[in-house]
């Protein structure tokens, strides 16, 4: 099977909110090379190349949803692979604060959620300790 080429602008809350740093580690995870990159019209650019097979899942999954990305549209062409890429990556501009931000962007929500879901925890923790005092002090016989 040849290798295809997928080049995708995506828009919507895209920018400056980890969308490039998930693009990577989705195309990375489905072993695909290319690269994502901020256009100044506010539009992401993605050029990835690979299986066509993973290329359509790829573009699925470049509709990203969470508490800071909201993807609005994605416009798709299909070509001949190029065969230039080496691996996936992020490309930064010289006005960005850095590489790191996505990087900082996507454990910040990690912690996010993880804290969410030990708050969780701690509060059925706290209502199986209430139920146990409650079921201990029905029987004791000493107050």
């Amino acid at each position: 099977m040849p290798m295809m080429r997928l080049t995708a602008y995506i828009s919507g809350r895209i920018q400056r909110v980890g969308y490039r740093a998930k693009a990577v580690a989705l195309a990375t995870k489905m072993g695909l090379v290319g690269l994502v990159q901020y256009r100044p019209d506010g539009r992401v650019l993605v050029i990835a190349e690979g299986e066509r097979d993973d290329l359509e899942r790829f573009a699925a999954a470049l509709r990203i949803e969470n508490t800071c990305i909201h993807v609005q549209d994605i416009s798709l062409e299909f070509s001949p692979g190029w065969g230039g890429f080496s691996n996936f990556r992020k490309i930064t501009g010289p006005d960005e604060v850095g590489e790191c931000l996505d990087d900082a962007i996507e454990i910040l929500k990690e912690m996010a959620f993880i804290l969410n879901r030990l708050d969780n925890k701690m509060d059925q923790m706290l209502d199986k300790q209430e139920t146990t005092i409650g079921e201990i002090s029905g029987l004791r016989n000493d107050f």
